[in-house]
């Protein structure tokens, strides 16, 4: 993708924007390193899915094996997972699948002695998993759940610092992402493999649904978060870009004149464009797929054979691949926020299992805490899960509404008639406080949800908007109706006769 012409004027001109001698103030620039020193390395915010394609690879080309560390890789991986996750919610048993007769592993393995132990590995990596992984993976929802909240009260404070935190955000929400998957994945499951006594010993707590529960809110509110301040993010992205990011790697540059001379011709074209690239990201509705582009294409040059060597003996070309990772991550906040931050929230597992998702999570919610169930149906939308599904979730909520605004004014009609001198029906106002704060809060999430894009179910059902704030409105009206239609309406279904005041002659009330 050639540069933008504006911006490569610019790079041109002395002391312009793309200048390589263009200054920063040194208060600028450490506010910018210490930004980057709390950055997590880029591939941790990949961790989830690494894990899953070390096995996938090894499962579809087993010869592998035979590389040195390949066997420690694999046990180490199935450590962590006794169930591995194909599409929606199929799923197989990896430590099932690499049990095989010893002539087919001793072709996977060339070493005889490797060869013997892989059973026992095998064996011995799936009770490990079962045992330990549930544990450190409810210690790592914990942890995540500690992590997104902090992130949400620095944005909700200061919204403009989005864009400085956007690295951290987007890799603890993909983070997220995986311990979801993990846990619909292993909820529940049991290989048969595994002894009787472990399963029946299994902590059952260790897969507690409010803790994911959890995740999905604060995941839901920094998406929501993040597409209301995309202004703001995008310009202090551009600014970050085209200022601070750009004199790191014109630094970059400066010190591989050597390694840039034994780079293969069309690397070192990329990255001779990447200053000007980046010159221009500041500029008004900047369009950054070129620069992303040429990231990709530049990082597949420098995976190619001929610069693995080069790429272990130059210091600075290895910190140019972490920079890349950050400078492709900085340019999709500006010119495309909502595909940024909906492939970090991608849930479509969890959605895709409707027995989990519905009767564990959504369940759970509807219980305990109704307000989060804004929060699923938002990401279930954002996510384009079929109809009948979101159709069923709206279908639960309103009747929970509906439920606690009967409980809440049925326990305020006590209160009422106790101060009058009736005696109220016990439990009345234990029930009003259990059920008027999560009234309060339901009430309060529908009220600031964004508008939700239900997407179309083939040709029955067309694609359309619901506004929550509207959606609560007809479920008051409803539930308005039906009480007034208690009070006129006798058990046989008759009309009651007009309330008479008292002292009067028989005029209704």
């Amino acid at each position: 993708a050639a540069p933008p012409p504006a911006a490569a004027a610019a790079a041109a001109v002395p002391g312009g924007s793309g200048s390589l001698r263009s200054g920063r103030p040194s208060e600028e620039r450490s506010s910018e390193e210490r930004d980057v020193a709390h950055e997590p390395p880029p591939l941790l915010a990949h961790l989830g899915r690494v894990r899953l394609w070390a096995v996938y690879g090894f499962l579809l080309c087993p010869e592998e094996l035979s590389q040195p560390g390949a066997v420690e890789l694999l046990v180490a991986v199935l450590r962590g997972m006794y169930v591995l996750p194909v599409y929606a919610d199929y799923s197989i048993l990896p430590h099932t699948e690499f049990e095989a007769e010893a002539k087919v592993v001793a072709r996977w393995i060339a070493k005889k002695e490797d060869a013997k132990r892989f059973p026992g590995l095998i064996r011995e990596s799936r009770l490990a998993a079962f045992r330990h992984a549930p544990a450190a993976r409810a210690s790592a929802r914990a942890s995540l759940c500690t992590k997104l909240s902090l992130l949400l009260s620095h944005a909700l404070d200061s919204p403009t610092s989005l864009a400085s935190r956007l690295p951290t955000l987007v890799a603890t929400l993909q983070l997220t992402r995986a311990e979801v998957e993990w846990w619909v994945s292993h909820a529940g499951a049991a290989p048969k493999e595994v002894p009787l006594r472990e399963r029946e010993a299994l902590d059952r707590s260790l897969f507690d649904p409010a803790t994911v529960q959890a995740l999905l809110r604060y995941a839901c509110l920094l998406r929501r978060l993040v597409l209301r301040e995309a202004p703001v993010v995008a310009s202090s992205a551009g600014t970050r870009l085209s200022v601070a990011r750009l004199h790191v790697l014109e630094e970059l540059l400066s010190q591989l004149p050597r390694e840039k001379a034994a780079l293969p011709p069309r690397a070192e074209l990329l990255l001779s464009e990447l200053p000007v690239h980046l010159a221009a990201a500041a500029a008004p509705d900047a369009q950054l797929q070129g620069l992303r582009l040429n990231v990709l294409r530049l990082v597949y040059e420098l995976s190619a054979a001929p610069c693995a060597a080069l790429l272990r003996r130059a210091e600075a070309l290895r910190q140019l691949l972490p920079e890349l990772h950050r400078l492709s991550l900085l340019s999709s906040a500006i010119d495309q926020p909502q595909r940024l931050v909906d492939e970090a929230c991608d849930l479509s597992p969890l959605f895709a299992s409707e027995a989990k998702f519905m009767q564990a999570v959504y369940a759970g919610a509807l219980s305990a805490r109704p307000s989060d169930c804004v929060a699923l149906l938002e990401l279930a939308c954002a996510g384009g899960v079929r109809r009948p599904l979101v159709d069923e979730c709206l279908g639960r909520l309103s009747g929970r509404f509906s439920e606690l605004l009967s409980q809440t004014l049925a326990a305020l009609s006590s209160r009422r008639s106790g101060s009058l001198g009736s005696v109220a029906p016990p439990g009345a106002e234990a029930s009003m406080q259990a059920a008027l704060p999560k009234l309060c809060a339901l009430a309060a999430a529908l009220d600031q949800s964004p508008p939700l894009e239900l997407a179309a179910d083939g040709a029955a059902t067309a694609a359309a908007r619901l506004l929550p704030r509207e959606w609560m409105g007809e479920r008051l009206e409803e539930h308005l109706q039906q009480a007034v239609r208690g009070m006129l309406l006798l058990p046989e279904g008759k009309i009651s006769s007009p309330v008479v005041v008292a002292g009067g002659k028989g005029g209704p009330s």
